[in-house]
């Protein structure tokens, strides 16, 4: 994983972005321990949000492993709706299509190359966003529980260094495109 200026990457990103970005634009950080399973869990989801449309990066670092991915999602005011998700194909999700920095030139045959569909959401509360899978959502934000609390992701200032994908200029010309799309 390169280290990289995160202004740097918010610049180029941003090129013909002209809407003002909403609440989940930014770069959002998790880092837990799981003392039960002896597992230390670090997660950076890049999210670049145009009107409703979000698109972006995530990546988890857990037992020694690096998995990566990217989403598409839809916001209403401050509730995510996850609609498709792919992968590096480390994992059971399908590999993301071109152009990715994840598509491979032979795929096997049980290779799944697209996107597949997710009822994921997140919340945004206090400035900070709660993720959670296919779970419930709670109706609004006072009744957060504290363990979730714990779980949230913060985000990153524009000026500090951090590892996070979406770098490579094949990943910026998707978000560009998603973005476009919506």
């Amino acid at each position: 994983m390169k280290t990289f200026d995160i202004a740097i990457l918010l610049a180029t990103l941003a090129p013909n972005l002209c809407l003002a970005a909403g609440p989940f634009d930014g770069i959002w950080q998790n880092f837990q321990w799981w003392s039960d399973q002896r597992i230390e869990v670090c997660e950076v989801t890049v999210m670049r949000q145009r009107g409703n449309r979000v698109c972006g990066f995530w990546q988890n670092f857990a037992s020694s492993h690096v998995y990566e991915g990217r989403f598409i999602a839809n916001a209403k005011g401050n509730t995510l709706n996850w609609e498709s998700e792919c992968s590096d194909g480390r994992n059971s999700m399908a590999i993301c299509p071109e152009p990715s920095i994840y598509s491979t030139e032979n795929p096997k045959p049980a290779d799944k190359i697209g996107w597949d569909s997710t009822n994921a959401k997140s919340l945004f509360c206090g400035g900070k966003v709660y993720y959670f899978g296919s779970g419930v959502v709670p109706g609004n934000c006072a009744v957060i529980s504290k363990r979730l609390k714990s779980e949230a992701f913060t985000k990153k200032a524009a000026t500090s260094k951090q590892n996070a994908p979406g770098q490579d200029p094949k990943e910026q010309e998707w978000i560009k495109s998603c973005l476009e799309a919506g």
